[in-house]
């Protein structure tokens, strides 16, 4: 069996594949597939298995997509290890970005790498499939390849990896909702005391504000849901095209239907906070996010929109589980999510470069000695992916 890639997203052979999460639809990749920064392109196994990702070659391109930066920029993109260790012990690898870049980063837009297909469990198949991948990569001077983000296949993916040679490290965890409660009172019984009584303090000072929270009709919202999302970008200082986010959101709107779902906290009709999500099956997985100044000013107004409206319209009838995405861990925590950890894997054209990246690899995984051994050094001398 032979893999074969292409540029750009193949919408009609990723569709054979069934999709455990929105992030893997054809539908959310045909819409969003061009938030990676680089070049796109689509890898399918003779249907047994799917990866979508980019070139990437620019080390100032967003970090967490970024080989470079996340496996060697200082501080950390994620942090979780021993900064002043790290930082010394990249400092002694005089490691550059042309160890890593060009890089195939393998990962869809919304920090979800799991591949799709029946063989998605399958380190052989995974193995062949990225040796592939990684050969058509050298005929673009690629000299590495990264599968990131992955969660439900880390195991297969890391076997498949390791036989390549290559290294696998913790990144960040998504952070996931149980939803378990009948209706809102219920749900504040689930929290312990303090938990409890934090969040009713946020909800009396929104209040006390004039802020209305709930779900909001997405066509007629449309043009704040666009401002408040341009306005989060800005306030972050990251680049906004207010153009593109307003043909995503009515690309969206268009694809997903009724499955897009928008809630919100606003003020005498002004929107300050709002978040986008999508239903897929019984899950529900929240996409993105905005605010205005006005928002960013009014405390607790975040988490209004992003937490409570959507808490308060549903319930166990609806959904099994809410995925509040990567980051801000302690305020998710603080209202009941989980983490399910999520992996990075890497591997390198050359033994050098397998050497060095995968020092910087373990650097990232705590507890654990970034020393390679012998028994490390022999297994990438092994690998096949160059």
């Amino acid at each position: 069996m032979t893999t074969r890639v292409v540029s750009g997203f193949d919408r009609d052979a990723w569709s054979a594949f069934p999709s455990t999460s929105p992030l893997t639809t054809a539908d959310w990749l045909s819409v969003m597939i061009t938030r990676l920064p680089g070049e796109v392109f689509t890898a399918v196994r003779d249907g047994e298995l799917g990866f979508v990702g980019a070139l990437v070659t620019d080390p100032d391109a967003y970090e967490a997509y970024n080989p470079y930066a996340l496996l060697l920029r200082d501080p950390p993109v994620f942090g979780g290890t021993d900064s002043a260790a790290r930082s010394r012990a990249l400092s002694e690898l005089r490691a550059s970005a042309a160890t890593v870049l060009p890089a195939l980063v393998l990962v869809a837009p919304g920090y979800l790498g799991d591949p799709v297909g029946p063989a998605r469990q399958a380190p052989d198949v995974l193995a062949d499939c990225l040796q592939d991948v990684f050969a058509w990569g050298t005929r673009h001077t690629v000299v590495s390849c990264h599968v990131m983000y992955t969660q439900q296949t880390t195991k297969a993916v890391a076997a498949a990896v390791a036989k390549l040679g290559g290294a696998t490290y913790p990144l960040t965890s998504r952070w996931q909702l149980p939803v378990g409660w009948q209706g809102w009172d219920d749900y504040l019984m689930q929290r312990s005391g303090t938990r409890r009584a934090k969040i009713r303090r946020e909800l009396r000072r929104c209040a006390a504000e004039g802020v209305s929270w709930g779900r909001l009709d997405v066509e007629r919202h449309f043009e704040r849901i666009v401002e408040a999302r341009c306005g989060l970008l800005l306030h972050y200082r990251q680049q906004v095209d207010e153009a593109g986010e307003r043909r995503r959101l009515r690309d969206l709107a268009s694809r997903f239907g009724t499955r897009l779902l928008c809630f919100g906290a606003s003020r005498h009709g002004d929107l300050l906070a709002v978040v986008v999500c999508v239903r897929h099956g019984r899950s529900l997985t929240v996409v993105y996010s905005g605010a205005s100044d006005a928002g960013f000013a009014t405390p607790y107004a975040h988490f209004v929109a992003a937490y409570y409206a959507v808490i308060q319209s549903v319930g166990p009838a609806d959904l099994d589980e809410i995925d509040y995405g990567i980051g801000h861990g302690e305020e998710k925590s603080l209202r009941g999510c989980r983490p399910a950890p999520l992996h990075g894997h890497v591997v390198a054209a050359d033994s050098e470069r397998r050497r060095l990246l995968g020092i910087a690899a373990r650097w990232l995984s705590p507890g654990t000695d970034p020393v390679p051994t012998q028994e490390t050094s022999t297994a990438a001398e092994m690998g096949t992916a160059s």
